[in-house]
């Protein structure tokens, strides 16, 4: 087993039985160049909208559901632009009532709500659009995975 010679400093991934244990890249949870993107994923008990890069869609699998293979249905779609990520997260995140529903673990609404809010009417377009092509394949997963 693999051990840090410094206990983990404020207990994210170490664990109870060992402290000095390895914990996830946090490098993955920067996105230093903006290059970000918007998930959703389930797995038909739990499902999550959030944002970031596909590694940070596949710790959060880890840490909602268990890990990546539990999920029945994902997608990530990158954007290049970190406005748009959250923006696309929001709009996600109203059409599936993310935040009222209890089968959905997002538990407060996107910073995407004011960047929306503030765009251009062209820019909404383009987010609607985006959101609505996320949840179409997601659906469709969805429905693939119970045949």
């Amino acid at each position: 087993m693999g051990m840090y010679v410094s206990q983990d400093p404020i207990g994210l991934a170490g664990g109870i039985l060992n402290l000095y244990g390895y914990v996830d890249d946090t490098n993955a949870w920067v996105d230093l160049f903006g290059f970000t993107g918007t998930y959703i994923f389930t797995d038909d008990t739990t499902s999550y909208i959030g944002k970031g890069p596909k590694s940070r869609m596949e710790s959060s699998m880890r840490s909602r559901i268990d890990g990546t293979d539990k999920a029945t249905a994902s997608v990530h779609m990158d954007f290049g632009d970190d406005e748009m990520g959250y923006m696309v997260e929001y709009r996600l995140m109203v059409l599936y009532h993310a935040k009222e529903l209890p089968d959905f673990a997002n538990a407060i609404n996107s910073p995407g709500l004011k960047k929306y809010q503030n765009a251009s009417k062209e820019t909404r377009d383009i987010v609607d659009a985006y959101a609505k092509q996320m949840r179409e394949e997601f659906e469709s997963k969805k429905r693939n995975s119970y045949n």
